[in-house]
């Protein structure tokens, strides 16, 4: 099942704020407190699923290549020693 970013966006803000107001009711300590508004964690989640959605896209192609033969070789030995 694959999931469009947009999909993953909104489904990671729902889980942000299922996330606040669980932590808000496991510790009361926190109510009130400014960075759990939704428009502080909201930014940095749609950013952070931005670049995973990036990474990921990386990854993936890269992986292609390995199993199409690329002839991409990793070693960690320095040639000529």
């Amino acid at each position: 099942m694959n999931a469009t970013p947009c999909a993953a966006g909104r489904n990671t803000l729902v889980a942000d704020a299922l996330l606040v107001v669980i932590g808000q009711a496991v510790f009361p300590g926190t109510r009130g407190y400014v960075h759990f508004q939704f428009h502080d964690y909201a930014k940095l989640t749609v950013i952070g699923v931005i670049i995973a959605c990036a990474a990921w896209a990386v990854v993936r192609g890269m992986s292609g290549q390995m199993r199409r033969g690329s002839p991409v070789r990793v070693s960690l030995e320095e040639e000529g020693s």
